[in-house]
């Protein structure tokens, strides 16, 4: 546990070699939590990985909590960190919305960074989350009838919560729905957001396990965390990433990004790795998450070569 504000304490965990090359792994969502499983991507005789719940996330506490909770925040949080393990350089990465961060913390401190390794790279501009949110997104049109359950279920929502402007962006509906004093409806709609996503996540749309988690505490708490941190942008400036990028440049970066992800387009890692001087890609055969087995190897194998190269 690491306390890193009066309200906000964190969960962190420790595998693998203790003299090892750190790695830092975010999580995704944002909200999502980290699991031990994140670990498996690193060779645990190399590698001295840390896996950590960002604010109000997975075990970290207070849960659910959005207060003192942004992006510059999870920078602070994640330097506390860095300087709690007494760890000079590190090397970097995340999956999903972890890309984001970690993108966004190595162009705040290149200098701690000694590689990248990012999974499904999200780089959170508007046209990003309009890529799964809009009735002609990929999304919507490779799994349509899903995508009219859902806009239904947002509908019945709405009207439940005496909400009847649907004609906002679905984003502004959905904030008023998490922020609605019925916390039953709360959950049904995190749920509901959170279901949604998880349906574009695999090449597999029939794993009933991962839309049961949609509707876990878990799923219920991305959905609500995620919602908030895309209304107000993730916190950055419209293209952050992208404008920085040249503080980065020099960073050696490893992208793996399924070539079937609907989640975050693969267009995203393209122009990443555009503006990198030195950027292997590698492309699995996989949608979005992290737990599809080609992406697995990707990853692994991508570690190995950063574990080679440092």
């Amino acid at each position: 546990r690491l306390k890193v504000s009066n309200l906000h304490e964190l969960y962190v965990a420790e595998y693998g070699n203790p003299t090892g090359i750190p790695v830092i792994y975010c999580h995704g969502g944002p909200g999502a939590g980290s699991k031990p499983h994140h670990a498996q991507y690193f060779d645990p005789d190399l590698f001295r990985v840390i896996l950590f719940d960002q604010r109000g996330a997975g075990q970290s506490t207070p849960k659910h909590c959005l207060e003192e909770n942004t992006t510059q925040h999870l920078i602070a949080d994640m330097e506390k960190i860095r300087e709690f393990f007494k760890i000079e350089k590190w090397v970097v990465g995340g999956g999903s919305w972890g890309t984001t961060l970690s993108l966004v913390y190595a162009e705040q401190f290149p200098e701690r960074v000694l590689s990248l390794i990012l999974r499904g790279v999200f780089l959170a501009r508007t046209v990003d989350t309009i890529d799964l949110l809009d009735e002609n997104s990929p999304a919507a049109q490779f799994h349509y009838p899903a995508w009219l359950q859902f806009k239904r279920d947002t509908a019945a929502l709405l009207e439940q919560a005496n909400l009847h402007d649907n004609n906002k962006p679905l984003l502004t509906n959905y904030l008023a729905l998490l922020t609605h004093s019925d916390n039953e409806l709360r959950k049904k709609a995190a749920s509901t957001f959170s279901r949604w996503e998880m349906q574009n996540a695999f090449l597999d749309t029939t794993r009933v396990e991962d839309l049961e988690w949609s509707m876990s505490e878990d799923g219920i708490n991305m959905g609500l965390t995620e919602v908030t941190y895309m209304f107000h942008r993730c916190y950055l400036d419209e293209n952050q990433i992208l404008n920085n990028a040249a503080k980065i440049a020099h960073i050696p970066t490893h992208v793996i990004h399924g070539r079937y992800d609907l989640v975050c387009l693969p267009k995203q890692a393209d122009l990443l790795c555009a503006v990198m001087n030195d950027c292997v890609r590698y492309y699995p055969i996989a949608g979005h998450s992290g737990d599809e087995v080609e992406t697995i190897d990707a990853m692994v194998r991508a570690s190995i070569a950063i574990a080679k190269r440092l």
